[in-house]
């Protein structure tokens, strides 16, 4: 069985200063925590999992109760600006041409 301690400082108690919430990122192995007094301020802060060290900070409202973490991954395709064939008549009814306009592959 694996046991993970990991300590963050008291942000504040005895200053009415508690965390919002804390969620950990499985993927980056960061725990991100947001702080607060429920009424004038809310910061985030990142730490890595392996020390506890502080590794930057991000936006967070006042009162910041709820974290997600989100694992979405981006990818693209490059973009032509002009195509490399033309397709007619449009509208079809019963059949389209392809014809290449590029000069290659013929």
């Amino acid at each position: 069985m694996l046991q993970l301690i990991f300590l963050i400082e008291d942000p504040g108690s005895a200053n009415f200063i508690a965390f919002g919430d804390i969620v950990f990122d499985s993927v980056h192995n960061y725990f991100y925590a947001t702080t607060t007094d429920f009424s004038t301020f809310g910061t985030g802060a990142v730490y890595d999992i392996s020390g506890g060290d502080y590794v930057s900070s991000f936006p967070a409202g006042i009162s910041a109760e709820a974290l997600a973490v989100n694992y979405t991954t981006f990818t693209s395709l490059t973009q032509k600006n002009e195509s490399d064939f033309m397709v007619y008549p449009n509208p079809a009814m019963d059949f389209i041409s392809i014809k290449n306009i590029s000069g290659e592959g013929k």
